[in-house]
């Protein structure tokens, strides 16, 4: 909306006033003139008549027809230094001048434009017949008086309160926040103050405009929480602070003067809602305005319910009053908060301009014009203030503000001014103080570490080389250990907590300081341990946290001699007041601070917090307000934005020092928050071959003579092995180097240039490589793969191969944890940084869903039983961004997957294998232009049903499950990458097929969901049963979804190990045959060795399922010969899965086709005794993600 800026002078007389209608902020003028928006300029009389008597009267002079006195020449001269005379009273000395100088006014009347001659004239002539002398005599008497009180308005008045500076000058007071170091945070002695300053602005002649600012960087940063320390009648204080508060406001609202705010930086809360009862707001062009309400269980003050929403309009007023939305400077002014924003460094000089002009209007013609605009709304306003404060008063009795409240105020307390410095280096004086310490605790001390330099530095600095305080702080924490054990805190069992609140301290920085402590608290759920009766126990595992941290401080100090401080990184994406900040979790998030403040004084260099949610800001605004300096220098805090705080940790860290999370490739070891579902091995970056952190080097290459250009010395020993050794081509070899490594590892990949070889050549012979490494003793390999122009992603392929090399089995990593990994780090070589970077995380995060695949189709029939499937996939997708639900009712099986339920009915019986269909979902950010739905077989173990599987054969049906396994592995890469504009929604259909009194048998004939009525023909066809209703369920859902493709992908037939072997079979429906899906998934599966062939579905397929069916039967299952030694065993049952869901009514002539491939990975999967392969993982992102899975 527009400003209006002018004064306007409603005096009876026809004088014309100046409208200046600005863009920006005066409520005042809106409230007044709300239709307004347009600039058009009138006569201006205001300035004119203000210079009259120092410009207008002296030319008068020349015509004087009274030589007049010396005194009223000295009068007429001394009247120049008056500035704050009104117009009225500028018109009666003209005309007191000129009867003095000239006589009555005997001059002719000017016309009715001439508005400012017009009005002189009549002054003059209302002077009548008054004699010149006595003309005169007024005249100095008046200038005289006049004088005397410019005088005394000259003489500035100060008065200073607690926090306050108030200032009288020129007809401006001033009233100055004065409390930089609080960030003029308002305590109640400047409530009361500011308002009896404005209420004495009322009658005070001295002062024509009053302005509201502040000191150093903030305007004011809201309510200062020592307001609130000594409450004890939550009730009592409630009322008291509505009282008092609505009182504030009313100063606000009854001053009849011009107030000017002078925004010098942010503004917090009240600071912000009072702007509407200004008449101008000048700011900085740094500072930004919001109101923390909800946040803090709030609601809006300061009439600003009622003010914004005219002035901003709703949304806007919304945005900042409801959502705690931060308003820029800029976008205040343009939503009409701000009048003026000004250029930080020109903000003083250009606004006081502005303010001194403005006090020099006349006054009384603003205290009428403000009267004017604001009177009629006055009594409003004072309503509005009293509903305000006492939704308030109900508020700050409420349980959401009293949580944050008492988390505040025990802040408060306890942050108290203690810091750190990580420079040790002492003046000559501390030096001293350092030595006398010693002497009088050294004798007290039980550790040797206690006694050193950097230790005792500590407590000192603590307490500021103050010796006495620094010996009862370093005792009192003494004593703390003595009565809790400290020293035999690490020997408890601390599993459970381990695994439930992880932290880690594996990295370092760019300067060689460790992250002695990095905590993911959406992983810290303190609620559950306060009502599960464990906050005792929880508050000593933080003991333990920060005492391991800041030992690795001290023991890394101890070997390197330079490290004396660590740096502590708190990742705050996922905290909710739930978890974290309700009133029962707040001793125990307060342990952490209280723990470090008084037990590990000084060991962080940084504290850096990251995705600190936008509501969580203004209380750590207000937190910060009561730490010293040094230790809000320690502090970094990052919203949201990624791209901000991944610059700021690129230039600490390195990036294979920083997780995934961080904008990293580090996967930690061992305390990773899904510690058992990703990578457990570290992967990090070297550009170069000596570097000390590696014990091994293994170099995987095509040719021997590739080696040469990587290392002229590695490439002269290898020539030496080949001299004595014509298998070292094919076979490799292990031998020492001259570097810090000590051995080097030959991975040849044999011959690659011919027309049937493959990538795969570099992931078998890296995943050998790494072997050979391992069982060499080599505990930290460093990974080197040789260019091959052949294959552009040999490097990614040959860093799979390595991981499939070291992936341990899930039951064996539970059974015996001290070996769930083969290694304590894999490094990867490269030169260019960036790119090798990007690879590793590429490279991780394909390898986690294959991971995830290895787990689930690798378990053995009771570790990966249907319901502890669930489970493994609930934890593994806990917190990201794939959704998972769980079906298990038996009712809902026998109603909506008929199909399925009849597999699961045997099993169901015992609880511990009873069938799970585990739907996922994940939808990524922007618009959406596919959608991705596979349906996984998931047979935990395969009997066969009443049609046992005999001779042997049963064994290795654990795998059969491999289906499943790969569709979680894919969402898990989806997880990872998190592509854009991608749906994909998937069902695990996991159940186990087992032999009992109630199981299906041959001959049954069961209605599927859509409709048709089967007839089984063999219980050890299972597969096809278990996906066929999930499958139409996806069918029924994929017509609302753009852009579909359904998918089966299963350890189906032993036909299709027969017909293509260890590789994955795919045989697409007509839409999906149209769109070429399978030929462009086998060229984007080869790109990463994840090879597919093609098959076909023909009519023989669909023919095949309908023979023999008797009449009321509409398909046959399966026919009762095993599918090897049926022909076309690996296709008919695709048709079956298609006909049965319903897809085939979905084909090229349909109305609304339906792409549906299906994937049989029989032969692709992995048998015993081998590691699953993950298969089609790899194939599906390479197809699916094409743009995510490039480097």
């Amino acid at each position: 909306m527009s400003r209006t800026n002018a004064v306007r002078q409603l005096l009876g007389k026809k004088i014309l006033c100046s409208v200046q209608v600005n863009k920006g902020f005066a409520t005042c003028s809106r409230l007044a003139f709300p239709s307004i928006n347009t600039t058009r300029t009138y006569p201006d009389p205001s300035r004119r008549l203000a210079l009259l008597a120092q410009n207008q009267v002296r030319p008068f002079m020349a015509t004087s027809q009274r030589l007049s006195s010396e005194q009223f020449q000295e009068a007429v001269k001394n009247l120049g230094s008056v500035k704050d005379a009104d117009n009225s009273t500028k018109l009666k000395l003209y005309a007191l001048y000129k009867q003095t100088t000239v006589g009555k006014n005997n001059t002719k009347k000017p016309g009715m434009l001439d508005i400012v001659g017009k009005a002189k004239w009549d002054a003059w002539n209302s002077l009548g017949d008054m004699t010149q002398g006595e003309a005169e005599k007024n005249y100095i008497d008046i200038v005289n008086e006049m004088l005397g009180q410019s005088s005394k308005k000259a003489e500035p008045k100060s008065e200073e309160f607690d926090g306050l500076l108030v200032t009288i000058k020129g007809g401006i007071k001033t009233i100055t926040l004065n409390r930089p170091a609080k960030k003029n945070a308002l305590n109640m002695e400047m409530y009361e103050k500011i308002a009896a300053a404005l209420r004495d602005s009322n009658d005070d002649d001295a002062v024509n405009i009053v302005v509201l600012t502040g000191s150093g960087d903030y305007f004011c940063s809201g309510n200062d929480l020592a307001n609130f320390m000594n409450v004890t009648d939550p009730l009592a204080m409630a009322k008291e602070a509505k009282e008092f508060l609505q009182k504030y406001v009313a100063a606000y609202i009854d001053l009849k003067k011009p107030l000017i705010a002078l925004i010098n930086g942010p503004a917090v809360g009240i600071a912000v809602t009072v702007l509407g009862l200004c008449d101008a707001v000048f700011s900085t062009d740094k500072a930004t305005f919001t109101t923390p309400f909800s946040s803090l269980g709030q609601s809006p003050e300061g009439c600003s319910s009622y003010i914004f929403p005219r002035v901003m309009g709703y949304a806007k007023a919304s945005e900042l009053l409801f959502f705690n939305q931060k308003f820029t400077a800029r976008q205040a002014e343009e939503c009409g908060l701000i009048t003026q924003v000004f250029p930080n460094d020109r903000l003083q000089a250009e606004a006081w301009k502005r303010i001194n002009d403005m006090a020099e209007l006349p006054v009384k013609s603003l205290i009428f014009s403000k009267e004017l605009v604001r009177g009629r709304e006055r009594q409003l306003l004072h309503e509005v203030n009293r509903m305000e404060c006492e939704r308030l008063q109900e508020r700050w009795t409420s349980e959401d503000f009293f949580t944050l409240l008492i988390f505040l105020i025990n802040l408060l307390t306890i942050a108290d001014g203690k810091t750190w410095q990580e420079d040790l280096t002492l003046t000559g004086n501390e030096k001293e103080i350092l030595d006398k310490f010693r002497a009088h605790v050294k004798d007290r001390l039980p550790h040797d570490y206690m006694k050193e330099d950097v230790y005792l530095i500590r407590w000192l600095r603590a307490r500021y080389f103050n010796i006495p305080d620094a010996e009862r702080f370093l005792m009192e924490h003494l004593k703390w250990r003595r009565d809790n054990n400290m020293d035999t805190i690490f020997e408890e069992d601390w599993s459970d907590y381990d695994t439930e609140y992880k932290y880690h301290l594996e990295s370092r920085d760019k300067e060689g300081k460790p992250v002695v402590l990095y905590v993911s608290v959406r992983n810290w759920d303190l609620r559950k341990a306060a009502l599960t009766g464990r906050r005792d126990r929880f508050n000593r595992f933080v003991d333990k946290t920060l005492e391991e941290a800041c030992g690795l401080v001290q023991e890394l100090g101890e070997k390197y001699k330079n490290v004396s401080q660590g740096i502590f990184i708190l990742n705050i994406d996922g905290f909710n007041l739930v978890q974290h900040g309700c009133l029962q979790c707040i001793s125990s998030l307060l342990r952490i601070i209280v723990s470090y403040e008084a037990h590990h004084p000084g060991c962080a260099d940084k504290f850096i917090f990251v995705n600190l949610p936008e509501a969580a800001r203004p209380v750590l605004a207000a937190a910060r307000t009561v730490f010293h300096p040094d230790t809000n220098r320690a502090l970094q805090v990052y919203g949201t934005n990624r791209r901000r705080w991944e610059k700021v940790l690129r230039e600490y860290f390195h990036p294979d020092q920083l997780p995934e999370e961080l904008g990293g490739t580090k996967i930690y070891s061992g305390t990773d928050t899904d510690d058992d579902l990703k990578l457990p091995t570290p992967v990090s970056h070297s550009a170069k071959l000596d570097s000390s952190d590696y014990d091994s080097v293994v170099v995987v290459a095509s040719d021997i003579n590739d080696v040469k250009k990587l290392s002229e010395p590695l490439f002269s020993v290898l020539q030496k092995l080949a001299s004595v050794d014509s298998a070292l081509d094919s076979n490799g070899a292990v031998t020492y180097v001259d570097l810090p490594a000590k051995r080097m590892v030959y991975a040849p990949t044999g011959k690659v240039d011919r027309d049937y070889d493959d990538v795969r050549r570099f992931g078998e012979a890296a995943e050998k490589g790494i072997k050979r490494a391992v069982s060499s003793g080599s505990y930290k390999p460093l990974l080197v793969v040789l260019p091959c122009p052949k294959f552009k992603n040999a490097t990614l392929v040959s860093i799979l191969g390595a991981f499939q090399g070291l992936y341990v089995p899930l039951q064996y990593r539970e059974a015996v944890p001290e070996k769930a990994t083969k290694c304590n780090e894999l490094g990867i070589y490269g030169t260019d940084s960036d790119r090798t970077n990007k690879l590793i995380a590429l490279a991780c995060a394909l390898e986690s869903g294959r991971f995830i695949a290895r787990d689930i189709g690798g378990g053995d029939p009771e570790r990966m039983a249907p319901p502890r499937v669930a489970e493994y996939v609930q934890k593994a997708f806990q917190g990201s961004a794939v959704t998972v639900e769980i079906v298990s009712d038996r009712k809902v099986f026998e109603k909506e997957y008929p199909l399925f339920a009849a597999v699961d009915r045997a099993a169901h019986v015992v609880e511990r294998h009873r069938g799970q269909l585990i739907f996922l979902k994940y939808e990524g950010e922007g618009p959406i232009t596919k959608t991705i739905m596979p349906v996984g077989k998931g047979i935990t173990y395969d009997t066969g049903g009443a049609d046992i599987k005999a001779g042997g054969v049963m064994a290795g049906m654990s795998r059969d499950k491999c289906g499943s396994a790969a569709v979680a592995g894919f969402f898990q890469v989806l997880a990872s990458l998190r592509p854009k504009g991608i749906k994909a929604i998937g069902i695990m259909a996991v159940a186990r097929n087992s032999v009992g009194e109630d199981c299906y048998v041959s001959d049954e004939v069961i209605t599927s969901r859509s409709g048709l009525r089967i007839r089984i023909g063999n219980t050890d066809a299972e597969g096809r049963m278990v996906m066929a209703d999930p499958l139409c369920k996806m069918r029924e859902m994929a017509v609302h979804e753009i852009n579909p493709h359904l998918m089966t992908i299963a350890t189906l037939t032993g036909h299709a190990c027969l017909a293509v072997g260890n590789y994955t079979a795919i045989m697409d429906n007509g839409p999906s045959g149209q769109a070429d899906f399978a030929r462009k998934i086998q060229a984007a599966g080869l790109e990463l060795g994840d090879c597919i062939e093609i098959s076909t579905l023909r009519r023989d397929d669909y023919d095949f399922i309908r023979v023999g069916v008797a009449d009321g039967e509409d398909i046959l299952q399966c026919n009762n010969a095993p599918s090897s030694r049926t022909p076309r065993g690996h296709q008919f049952p695709g048709a079956f899965l298609a006909e049965t869901s319903g897809i085939s009514k979905h084909g090229l002539s349909s109305d609304k086709p339906i792409k549906y491939s299906h994937i049989d990975i029989a032969g692709a999967a992995g048998d015993l005794p081998n590691n699953p392969t993950g298969a089609p993982i790899l194939a599906l992102a390479s197809y699916f993600l094409e743009d995510y899975v490039k480097v």
